[in-house]
């Protein structure tokens, strides 16, 4: 084909939808993640913890716990000084949640 010059009005569709985009993440007020006394306390109201993994800000993997099978868990004995760490949690339906804490 060759390329014509001028305006094309029939290259791109809009289309417009009236649907609501769902969040497969677990909502703010679900879970709670914080560092106090150099334990990191992980808990969730509504959903069953499966999996807990912490990074540090470079992506390395400080800690990973499978099969937790609880709304309550807390990490202890993790040797880090006062840094950035990212804490990914996902629930037994699969849903996930990354939250940064200072530890």
């Amino acid at each position: 084909k060759r390329c014509v010059s001028g305006n094309t009005t029939n290259r791109f569709e809009i289309v417009y939808k009236n649907v609501v985009l769902g969040n497969e993440d677990f909502e703010l007020n679900q879970l709670q993640v914080y560092s106090a006394n150099e334990i990191i306390s992980v808990h969730s109201k509504n959903e069953t913890i499966k999996e807990i993994i912490v990074f540090d800000i470079i992506g390395r993997v400080l800690f990973h716990k499978k099969n937790i099978n609880s709304n309550t868990f807390e990490i202890r004995n993790l040797t880090t000084q006062n840094q950035t760490l990212l804490v990914k949690v996902t629930s037994s339906s699969n849903k996930e949640k990354t939250v940064k804490i200072m530890h």
